[in-house]
């Protein structure tokens, strides 16, 4: 297995749920998901043929574990390539593995997730790689104002010869949605930063927002 690439474990999986006995199908349910999505585009322009093939595989699970816990984790790869009678093929790949906890009693809902993307082309010679946390809260009590926060924080690395991008990125978002007679309100703010850590530029940014529905 080590020395399989996102895609070939990818069609493993499908070929693996394709060949799944039924016994064992009814026991999964609709606990995992999936997807196969192929394209294939050819075009002629004053005589010159150009063709490309767009890939796409998606495996999901995503399972309650009790009455207020739930588990989804996905797999994704896509892949396209171009082909060009007077130039040289041209390709770019992406996968992106995540996964996501998700608790949610009666009152509210708390989630943590991870995702990764990891993107390559044959025109640049950096490969690169964004990993993202996140926590996020919402009440769900409809008689009372409902309170969302989520803090998001993102690793961009570049890797390859001429890698230079470095960068540490978080955002926080707080909304506050409730309603007074027929008029909703909501009011929401958002802090962000990114830090480079290659040149040391640093950016922030603040925003407050309100809404008025009558």
């Amino acid at each position: 297995l080590r020395r399989l690439n996102p895609k070939q474990i990818l069609q493993l999986t499908l070929l693996l749920l394709f060949c799944t006995p039924p016994p064992l199908l009814a026991i999964l349910g609709n606990s995992v998901t999936g997807y196969v999505e192929l394209s294939g585009v050819s075009s002629e322009v004053d005589k010159v043929r150009n063709s490309n093939l767009r890939q796409q595989y998606n495996v999901t699970l995503l399972k309650r574990v009790t009455p207020y816990v739930s588990l989804r984790s996905s797999l994704r790869y896509y892949k396209l390539d171009l082909a060009q009678a007077q130039n040289s093929d041209v390709w770019q790949e992406e996968w992106q593995p995540s996964g996501e906890i998700s608790w949610s009693p009666p009152w509210f809902t708390f989630s943590t997730h991870l995702q990764s993307r990891s993107s390559q082309s044959s025109t640049l010679a950096t490969r690169l790689r964004n990993d993202a946390f996140g926590l996020s809260f919402k009440t769900r009590a409809i008689r009372f104002p409902v309170l969302t926060l989520r803090n998001d924080i993102t690793r961009v690395r570049e890797s390859g010869p001429d890698a230079n991008r470095k960068n540490d990125e978080q955002r926080f978002h707080g909304a506050l949605d409730y309603s007074v007679g027929n008029h909703s309100f909501s009011e929401g703010y958002t802090n962000g930063h990114t830090y480079n850590l290659v040149t040391g530029w640093k950016s922030y940014q603040d925003m407050n927002t309100f809404r008025w529905n009558y």
